[in-house]
């Protein structure tokens, strides 16, 4: 149960970031996770490498395309950091 409850953890940080493909595999993968199906979750593992990859670049191309983040300008309101 602690594997299903961390995978379903992510799936929730997931779903904030409105990731969607990680949100739908992580909810896959605690499900086999609930039911005891331990050795298909481990054998999933690459293919989350594989999306996490893809969630990754979609977050740091948002990033890039926000003004104020990721160009070294700040958005109004954001104070300087330490």
């Amino acid at each position: 149960a602690v594997r299903a409850d961390a995978v379903h953890k992510l799936a929730g940080s997931a779903a904030v970031l409105g990731a969607e493909e990680l949100r739908l595999f992580l909810k896959d993968l605690e499900r086999d996770y609930r039911r005891g199906h331990e050795e298909a979750g481990r054998a999933r593992i690459p293919e989350l490498d594989a999306i996490w990859g893809r969630t990754r670049d979609e977050i740091a191309a948002c990033l890039n395309h926000t003004p104020g983040i990721g160009d070294g300008d700040r958005s109004p309101g954001i104070p300087e950091g330490d």
